[in-house]
């Protein structure tokens, strides 16, 4: 009782300081899965960079757990929701073209031959 008191005396004055699982400081990226385009990286430092803040979007467009919002290949015109209210290609880049920018594919461990994109080899 008395250390749960203790915790919640420190929490209160400040003298813990308090993070919701899964965020990401300016340190670190957030990986999330991306379907068939790839993953997508969230790199918190690229957007500390350019002077965001967290409360630059959370809560207003994110909650403040990894996969509280889900985004679908339909919003990505939207210009309204989640990453699309600054990627939208008036504030910084739009999505429409620039999906290498967010997908990272990972690299076939083999490439099949005579594909489109690459030459047979003997």
């Amino acid at each position: 009782m008395r250390s749960s008191f203790t915790l919640l005396a420190c929490i209160a004055f400040g003298l813990l300081p308090v993070m919701p699982a899964n965020a990401a400081p300016v340190d670190r990226q957030l990986v999330f899965d991306g379907g068939q385009m790839g993953q997508v990286i969230f790199d918190g430092r690229l957007h500390a960079e350019k002077g965001n803040k967290c409360s630059s979007c959370h809560p207003r467009l994110f909650m403040m757990h990894k996969g509280a919002t889900k985004i679908r290949y339909a919003d990505h015109g939207s210009g309204k929701n989640a990453c699309f209210a600054c990627h939208n290609g008036t504030n910084v880049f739009s999505p429409s073209g620039n999906c290498y920018r967010c997908h990272k594919h990972q690299a076939p461990a083999k490439a099949p031959a005579n594909t489109p994109d690459n030459t047979k080899t003997p």
